[in-house]
């Protein structure tokens, strides 16, 4: 749930994150094209812009999308491998765990 009351849901299996407002209809739905391999969103999380992080696992990124469904950027790099989880801390500092068991520190705002 994001500062609007929104609810965000990542649904791994249709390859989509579904965003409903407070009463439960659908806001939108995001889906992703532009990677090289399959859009696979596996967790997600807002930050106090109320913008949507949402880990691309087959293209080893993090999408960063605002509370309409819009691609603001991408966070790549970083030895980002395979992210399973985002976490949005103090300050939005992000952090990434992947399929390494590694877990990876970035301040996202700067």
């Amino acid at each position: 749930e994001n500062k609007n009351w929104d609810v965000c849901v990542a649904v791994t299996s249709a390859q989509v994150v579904v965003v409903l407002n407070g009463l439960g209809a659908v806001r939108f739905k995001y889906s992703d094209k532009s990677g090289k391999k399959e859009f696979r969103p596996m967790g997600l999380a807002t930050d106090s812009q109320c913008h949507i992080l949402v880990t691309d696992y087959f293209n080893s990124r993090v999408q960063v999308i605002d509370k309409n469904g819009k691609l603001l950027r991408n966070i790549e790099g970083h030895g980002i491998y395979l992210p399973l989880s985002v976490c949005v801390c103090n300050y939005d500092t992000i952090y990434i765990g992947d399929s390494t068991g590694k877990i990876k520190q970035i301040q996202h705002l700067k």
